[in-house]
């Protein structure tokens, strides 16, 4: 059970007292019932910084051993707002950090044409909208968002200098924001896909449990 107290601890200090409510009782909601709110922002599109969470399209990507060239796509930056940014000096090149954007339907079109049970379909799709699956994001459709229901395999990671993307055009580049619920969604599902600790293995002994 989540002790939602304990949870204020977490969240971000530097939210107005309305705002840190409001993302509290959005988490509420969606560690309760899974349900999906307005994840999407557009006021942070003038913006001339690339943020976590961004969706830019044009992007390269590339899958080894099965692809030879990178293919431009829609992606979505899992990297640190902070590390990308360009104001912050360090002694070496930032990278970005993506992962590429799925259109759901194109995701079911591929699971239906692999014989899976009806049943196991539906109850994945339904998994993958309750934001219940580690390795995947759902990005539910919306006007401030993508055009239709998409997804986001965290498992997908590619990367590219920073340099890449130019801030001066970065509007023409951005989809889409997340807004401080969706954000905070997206830092929930990369710390259950990346740092839970429940894999069931002494280290130590060298002892794989059950």
């Amino acid at each position: 059970m989540v002790d939602f107290d304990d949870l204020k601890v977490y969240l971000p200090k530097y939210l107005s007292d309305e705002s840190l409510d409001d993302l509290l009782e959005d988490i509420k909601k969606f560690v309760l019932t899974g349900s999906n709110k307005d994840i999407y922002t557009t006021e942070l599109e003038n913006e001339k910084q690339v943020f976590q969470g961004d969706a830019l399209k044009s992007m390269p990507f590339i899958t080894f051993p099965f692809d030879t060239t990178p293919v431009e796509c829609k992606v979505l930056v899992l990297s640190n707002s902070c590390d990308i940014n360009p104001e912050n000096s360090r002694p070496f090149d930032s990278h970005l950090m993506y992962a590429p954007i799925w259109r759901l339907a194109a995701y079911i079109e591929r699971l239906q044409a692999s014989d899976l049970n009806e049943q196991k379909l539906i109850n994945h799709i339904s998994d993958i909208k309750s934001q219940s699956v580690t390795q995947i994001l759902y990005l539910p459709q919306h006007e401030n968002g993508p055009d239709q229901d998409c997804i986001v395999f965290l498992d997908r990671i590619c990367h590219c200098d920073n340099s890449f993307v130019n801030l001066e055009s970065l509007k023409e580049r951005r989809l889409f924001s997340f807004s401080n619920y969706g954000f905070y969604l997206l830092l929930l599902k990369l710390s259950i896909h990346f740092t839970r600790i429940r894999e069931k293995i002494d280290r130590d002994k060298g002892e794989i449990l059950n």
